[in-house]
């Protein structure tokens, strides 16, 4: 089988900012990671994993040389959760904690991103439809995926309505409802009416399934094809066709050039989101990729 790509088709988007200074702005808003730091083996009682100085600083990196990749301090008593050892240093989770300039650069530099791999579908454009075979999305990919099942025209329609790829919404519906099995996507009845929600919209924690079908009820989704089709209108203009931001791509989303309306805090946000994605194109063989790469000045 030879897969039919179309593409892919490239543009650009231009920051109007160094990488330096996209770091610098992002700096200022606490950007975030749950990644391992490390701290000098030397002040740390490894059996015990009990620090025993104060003031020992924890690192992005395991080099002393600069203050810049300093995160954090930890005090003579506290406990780490050791990974393992690196040289004369060791290994540790702090859970979440501040990321290091060095670690945002990381992922805000589009130059650290290799072409082809999966961490590219963070440039993704997400305002083009892929053009999707839904007799191909139904076999491949929703088959078996309870109420979501042979619904692929419906997501092929939502995406060429409201110009959104079919595949951001695939992903988006399958992540929420858990596959097609939850309450809200398999109806629920409000004010006497089965109503439908697929992304789970408005099914906010405190009382997620009642929350989402009002919501449902008053957008008018009576069927699992008005859900989808419905939904996709609200996925759009929150970030992908915003007028103000127009975040099209899950990188764009991540990270704004003014560090405003970011949808995350995580630096590996955008990295994370594009595994399913990913995985769902390595399914298919028809579709078209367009890409929009962010440039800095140098």
């Amino acid at each position: 089988a030879v897969k039919i790509k179309n593409g892919p088709m490239v543009m650009q988007t231009n920051y109007n900012l160094t990488v330096n200074e996209m770091v610098n702005k992002q700096m200022k808003v606490s950007p975030q990671t749950d990644g391992a730091a490390y701290v000098y083996a030397a002040y740390v009682d490894q059996a015990t994993s009990t620090v025993n100085t104060d003031g020992l600083n924890v690192r992005s990196t395991p080099d002393s040389s600069s203050a810049s990749n300093i995160v954090a301090q930890l005090n003579k008593g506290a406990k780490v959760k050791q990974l393992g050892k690196e040289g004369n240093w060791i290994r540790i989770n702090l859970g979440w904690r501040n990321a290091s300039a060095a670690e945002v650069q990381k992922y805000v530099d589009p130059a650290n991103i290799a072409e082809g791999t999966q961490s590219y579908f963070q440039f993704l454009k997400l305002s083009e439809a892929a053009n999707l075979n839904p007799a191909e999305v139904n076999s491949k990919i929703l088959a078996g995926k309870g109420i979501l099942a042979g619904k692929g025209q419906a997501f092929i329609t939502a995406a060429k309505t409201y110009h959104i790829n079919e595949i951001y919404l695939i992903s988006h519906a399958l992540l929420e409802t858990g596959n097609g099995s939850s309450i809200l996507a398999n109806g629920t009845m409000y004010n006497g009416k089965k109503v439908y929600n697929m992304y789970g919209i408005g099914a906010y924690d405190s009382n997620p399934n009642y929350l989402g079908a009002k919501y449902a009820y008053e957008q008018q989704w009576f069927t699992p094809e008005a859900a989808i089709i419905g939904g996709a209108k609200f996925i759009g203009n929150s970030y992908i066709n915003n007028a103000t931001y127009k975040q099209d791509t899950i990188y764009k989303m991540r990270w704004s050039a003014t560090a405003t309306h970011q949808y995350a805090t995580d630096i590996g946000w955008a990295s994370k989101q594009v595994t399913r994605m990913y995985s769902l194109y390595n399914l298919l063989d028809d579709y078209t990729l367009y890409y929009d790469i962010p440039v800095y000045n140098k």
